[in-house]
């Protein structure tokens, strides 16, 4: 059977890619589905779909409705409940209030925060203006025209927070304060979380990095860093002094032993063959690029005769 020289292009052709990917152990291939999965995946959200009561633009859950956490937690009727009422028996809903920061903060019941979608777009679709576009709409924005400042605290209300009370006296509010009445201690741990780093044992080793929060270290030198008591001192090995004129006049006997196969030796022989085999490859990848080169060559002067014999 004879070979074309297209036919035998096209087999150089397969021939080297499937040496290339073979000789480097398919980085290629893992190159290519890297490439093709980040073009076709583009813009697809990996995450979770929001809980009933979860706010995504706190946790970076997945809202497919298209409804903010806020709607989810709030009730209808304004999106809050009114200080002192109850609504009636079958929405199983109960409201409380208490002042903090000079905001109003609402408990709704787990019957309220159970509510589901469909609940709340009951009595017809939800209004999704949103003026001050903070990510909540007007209907429960209780600041609908000022933004809300997304901050961990009351951040489903739709009001900045603009209070300046710091009841520790450490620099940070108490509207962003984990820990308003105990000051933070700014020691490079979450020093804006406003609490402090406890040390349980008083041994100067935070108890986030020592080993042994109820026992304190013993400074000595030895695993300071553990936080833990050493109950034993590592042993030190004395060496006997040599008396250097002594060792010259009578040298002690050295004996000399072969090295096997799998010694420093060998392992530089295996390298040297590694290497060997790198170059080989490399040379036969070049071989086989100037194989199809000629081949191609040939292949258009066959074409450029068959042209002027027309």
């Amino acid at each position: 059977m004879k070979i074309t020289l297209n036919q035998l292009v096209i087999i150089s052709l397969f021939v080297m890619i499937a040496f290339i990917l073979i000789f480097f152990n398919g980085v290629v291939v893992l190159f290519v589905i890297m490439t093709f999965s980040d073009f076709f995946l583009d813009g697809i959200v990996f995450a979770p779909e929001c809980k009933a009561g979860e706010n995504p633009q706190i946790t970076g859950c997945y809202d497919k409705d298209n409804i903010d956490g806020g709607q989810i937690i709030n009730c209808l009727h304004g999106g809050v409940c009114p200080i002192g009422v109850s609504y009636e028996p079958t929405q199983q809903e109960t409201c409380d209030s208490t002042d903090n920061a000079g905001y109003e903060e609402f408990a709704l019941s787990e019957a309220c925060r159970a509510e589901t979608i469909a609940e709340l777009e009951a009595n017809g679709p939800l209004d999704s203006t949103d003026t001050d576009e903070d990510g909540i709409f007007d209907v429960i924005d209780k600041c609908p025209y000022d933004a809300e400042t997304i901050n961990g605290y009351l951040d489903l209300d739709g009001c900045p927070e603009t209070s300046s009370s710091d009841s520790d006296g450490d620099g940070l509010t108490d509207a962003v304060d984990q820990c308003p009445n105990n000051k933070e201690d700014f020691n490079g741990e979450s020093d804006g979380d406003g609490c402090p780093d406890i040390d349980t044992d008083d041994d100067g080793i935070l108890d986030y990095q020592d080993e042994c929060v109820l026992e304190k270290e013993i400074v000595n030198g030895w695993f300071d860093g553990d936080g833990c008591p050493d109950d034993e001192v590592a042993e030190t090995t004395q060496l006997p002094e040599v008396d250097i004129i002594d060792v010259i006049i009578n040298p002690p006997e050295i004996s000399a032993s072969f090295i096997d196969e799998t010694s420093v030796l060998g392992f530089e022989a295996n390298t040297l063959n590694l290497n060997d085999t790198v170059d080989s490859a490399i040379i036969l990848t070049v071989i086989i690029l100037i194989i199809m080169v000629l081949a191609l060559v040939m292949v258009l002067k066959k074409n450029l005769g068959k042209k002027k014999r027309r």
